[in-house]
């Protein structure tokens, strides 16, 4: 049994202490933003300093996040061996599908060339060889893996905290709200790591010269800009929130229905039964909830793989000159921004006149009207200007995402249906049995569709 001390504030519940405990979350979510007037004035570094403050304020960033989310009760050496099952058990089942990922793929991007499963297949073995079913393996596997770890770890730890804060007991049914809270939340995280590498696969299939290997890839989809990592975070987040969510909640519901039946009325959620067992009702369970996973995110799958066909043409329109100083801003023509109406130009001016500013100097507007903030930059580029490149790019995909639905169709949206369904049923269900295995290599009990937490 844990000592007193290692067991969190919400599962003592001890009133003396929250107040301190909530200003301390308080505070360390306030430094984590970084809204106070001091840290602002203290950012007024030397130019030659930029890159090491940069730095050093984000590894602080890191730490103090850590600290917010200890304070509220969360396990990082539990989330570690949870990362580790969960990126295992999708790493290994992704690299199986992948021939399912390419055929699919290719269907969605050009469903007159490629109309039907069987004919995808034969004419990619004849055109362009057996090899071609694994275009695309690297960043399929790298993307996966740490989408896989975040997903499964988040969603176990958010759910934890969801029933702690509900103060739901052990082994009794769950409510739609910790599914819901739990799923989303573990996919946003999740979802955001995975966007560029998803958007190096889709390139790679597409076009078969566009990078002869992941580290390639990365480099040219770096090198266009975080507009062309980030313009599909959107449709993967319409694609991917619905399937985690149909994925956990129906995996849950069903593995407990399954549960219930074999246990009986008389006894908790999370009773014991036999290994085999155990392992038969999660293989149903999975392959039942990866045929509604595969429904639920079809139309935000095809989406997605339009967005990425090709390369962007808002990043031509925003070219920049490599050879300047990186210190120096980079002109860009304002005439080529017309139709990009989430671009400011206020941050690349500090008069009427549209003069640059100074190096060291980047334009922000305030309530209080137009002040200077020192630029805080990694080697050759600005962090407050490619965040606000990252939110243009996704602003703009969604009046992509509304185009492309008027294209297809409610029809269109389910190209390429039948190869997903057979990748997602097999996806589902074997990470769900590979992950039971792989935590109880790690000593960690099963929750999942036992109304369970890993409290201590």
């Amino acid at each position: 049994m844990a000592s007193k001390s290692n067991v969190s504030v919400l599962e003592r519940g001890v009133p003396a202490k929250m107040w301190t405990r909530l200003a301390a979350t308080v505070a360390l979510l306030l430094l984590w933003r970084g809204r106070t007037l001091l840290v602002r004035r203290a950012l007024k570094w030397p130019p030659r300093l930029y890159g090491t403050v940069a730095l050093a304020l984000a590894l602080g960033k890191v730490v103090l996040l850590v600290a917010l989310l200890g304070s509220i009760g969360f396990d990082w050496r539990l989330f570690s061996k949870l990362f580790a099952a969960g990126g295992s058990c999708a790493l290994l089942m992704h690299v199986v599908t992948t021939p399912f990922d390419v055929v699919r793929t290719k269907m969605q991007l050009d469903p007159e060339r490629y109309p039907t499963p069987g004919s995808c297949l034969s004419r990619i073995l004849v055109e362009d060889g057996p090899l071609m079913l694994l275009q695309g393996f690297g960043a399929t596997a790298v993307g996966y893996f740490l989408h896989g770890g975040l997903k499964y770890a988040a969603y176990e730890q958010f759910r934890t905290l969801t029933m702690l804060l509900t103060r739901t007991p052990s082994g009794q049914s769950l409510s739609s709200l910790h599914f819901v809270v739990s799923a989303t939340a573990a996919e946003l995280i999740a979802s955001t790591a995975l966007c560029p590498l998803e958007a190096v696969r889709i390139r790679m299939v597409n076009d078969r010269g566009f990078a002869a290997n992941l580290r390639q890839g990365l480099a040219k989809i770096w090198s266009e800009g975080m507009h062309s990592m980030y313009k599909g975070w959107m449709p993967l987040i319409v694609k991917q929130c619905p399937y985690t969510l149909a994925q956990f909640w129906s995996y849950e519901w069903l593995l407990a229905l399954l549960r219930a039946h074999w246990i009986g009325q008389r006894f908790p959620l999370d009773a014991m039964l036999p290994l085999p067992l155990e392992r038969r009702l999660s293989l149903i369970a999975g392959v039942l909830s990866g045929l509604v996973a595969a429904v639920a995110s079809q139309p935000g799958d095809t989406i997605l793989s339009r967005i990425n066909k090709h390369r962007d043409k808002f990043l031509d329109s925003m070219a920049m000159e490599d050879s300047e100083a990186p210190g120096n801003l980079r002109a860009i023509d304002s005439s080529k921004l017309s139709h990009a109406r989430s671009v400011d130009l206020s941050t690349l001016t500090t008069d009427r006149d549209h003069k640059l500013a100074e190096p060291s100097e980047i334009s922000v507007e305030t309530d209080r009207g137009l002040w200077v903030l020192p630029k805080l930059r990694f080697g050759g580029f600005s962090l407050r200007l490619v965040t606000r490149q990252w939110w243009s790019a996704i602003a703009q995909s969604w009046d992509r995402m509304w185009k492309i639905m008027k294209e297809l169709g409610p029809r269109g949206l389910f190209i390429g249906f039948i190869p997903r369904c057979a990748q997602v049923v097999l996806l589902v269900s074997g990470q769900f049995f590979f992950y039971a295995e792989i935590k109880a290599f790690f000593g960690i009990p099963e929750t999942l569709g036992r109304g369970a937490t890993h409290r201590h």
